[in-house]
Parts: C-alpha cells; sequence; structure tokens
C-alpha cells in the first residue's frame, strides 16, 4: 500500500485514513474492510508505530492509528465514530442493521470486540506483557513501554487479559451458534453487518492468514499463534469458519498493507 506524509495529506481533500505501517494491524484492516465494502476511496496516510508521531497529533489530536479525516470535519479515531462516517458517506450497503434490536446486538459484539477492554485489548494487553519481558535494549521491549504506557498496561490487566479475551471468544461463538440455528451465518439477523467485518479481521490476531495472503515476518507470525493458545481460540472452531467465510465471500485478499 501506498502512504502519503501528513504534509501532503493535509494538501487533499475527501477521506484521509491515517494507517499504522508495516503489518496487518487489526484496528485498520477492519476500517480498511468497511470503506471496501462499501466503495468509498480514500488516502492512505502514515502512522509509525511505537514512534511518537508528532505530525499526526499536531493535525489531528491522535498519536495512533486509524484516525478518519474527513473534509474539514474533527478527526475520527474511535471505531463507531468511524463507522458512522462510513453510513453517511455510503449508507449502501448498510453495515448498521436497520431493526433496532438487531442494530443493538450489533454495537454490543463490536464492542465486545473492539472497545477497552474488549477482545483487541486484551489481546493487545498480552502481547505488550510479552514485549516487556524482553532484553531491556531490544527493540520489542521499547516498543511494548510506549504502548504499555499509551494504553493503560498494568500487571494486573495483563493478568486479567487471557480469561476475559477467552470469555468474549465464548460469547461471539455462542451467537454464531444460535445463529446457525436460525439458519444465518452471520453474527446478527440474515445479512452481513459491521460485527462480522470487525471479527473477521481482529481474528487475524490469534489465527493470522496464511503467509501467501498475509505475508508476515515469523516472529510476528509467532506470536499471534501463540497469543491464540493462550486465549484458546482453538476451543472456539466456529470463529475461524466465520473468518474464511468473509474472506472468500466478501473481504479482499491478499491482504495489502
Amino acid at each position: 500500500m501506498d502512504y502519503l506524509t501528513v504534509t501532503e495529506a493535509k494538501q487533499l481533500s475527501g477521506l484521509r485514513l491515517a494507517l499504522s505501517v508495516g503489518g496487518p494491524f487489526a484496528y485498520g484492516q477492519a476500517v480498511k474492510s468497511v470503506l471496501e465494502i462499501k466503495g468509498i476511496p480514500y488516502s492512505a496516510v502514515a502512522q509509525l508505530p511505537g514512534q511518537s508521531n508528532d505530525e499526526l497529533f499536531e493535525w489531528t489530536g491522535f498519536r495512533n492509528a486509524p484516525v478518519a479525516i474527513y473534509e474539514d470535519e474533527s478527526p475520527k479515531a474511535d471505531w463507531m465514530k468511524i463507522l458512522y462516517l462510513a453510513e453517511r458517506l455510503s449508507p449502501l450497503p448498510r453495515l448498521i442493521p436497520k431493526d433496532s434490536g438487531e442494530r443493538a446486538m450489533m454495537f454490543g459484539l463490536g464492542h465486545k470486540i473492539c472497545s477497552e477492554n474488549g477482545f483487541a485489548w486484551s489481546c493487545r494487553l498480552i502481547l505488550i506483557q510479552g514485549m516487556l519481558a524482553c532484553a531491556k535494549d531490544s527493540p520489542a521491549r521499547q516498543l511494548g513501554e510506549v504502548l504499555a504506557e499509551r494504553y493503560g498496561y498494568s500487571d494486573l490487566a495483563a493478568a486479567e487479559a487471557p480469561s476475559r479475551a477467552t470469555e468474549i471468544s465464548s460469547i461471539l461463538a455462542w451467537q454464531l451458534e444460535m445463529q446457525r440455528d436460525a439458519g444465518s451465518e452471520y453474527f446478527v439477523g440474515s445479512e452481513l453487518s459491521a460485527a462480522d467485518i470487525y471479527w473477521a479481521t481482529f481474528a487475524a490476531m490469534v489465527a493470522p492468514l496464511p503467509d501467501d495472503v498475509c505475508p508476515i515476518d515469523a516472529d510476528s507470525r509467532a506470536s499471534f499463534v501463540g497469543l491464540g493458545r493462550i486465549v484458546e481460540i482453538d476451543q472456539f472452531p466456529a470463529l475461524i469458519e466465520h473468518r474464511d467465510m468473509m474472506y472468500r465471500r466478501h473481504l479482499k485478499l491478499p491482504l495489502d498493507f
């Protein structure tokens, strides 16, 4: 993927999307997938993981990614705000269900997957814990220290993270089971929703896609596979089956990052 600098992006109109460079980072892949399904064009802006990203911060108020900047509107980094923006820019295909009950379920599942203390947040704490265990002068340790400060790491939070991630996996698998009994392959109702996209893209944190469609270095792949063992993702084969269905039917491969 080609990335603009912040200086270059500020000269453009339309939708600019700050994305972390160098890997298939789950939050960024989720936003990209939402935009691709809706056919919304965007310009990718480089955010450098573990660095200060001062120019990005001065422009948007955020050092992390993804951040969506549309025209002169306030930048958006929260997954729900970015989703609402995408729905406004391209109402169809609808990714937020029209039915109020299904809409509440979709946002509840999205919260479990994406929000603070959710699945991805818990997985990230586990990864940070591993980084902090590396040699003090190693790049991994230095990155872990930056991320620990940015995402509220503590020994207690890291200790609670595996069981929380496993519990959320169980909830998601149960929801898929209920849906299958009702004749649907999707998390909510009978059609694709944002919850399906979020899970399919975030699943890479614990079950990375094959190297031919997601080429990542051996150490990163080993970390993600190890994380999958920690959260016991093999207990929930329906979750991986759902991810594979999503990539067959809706999401682009190979990943472009």
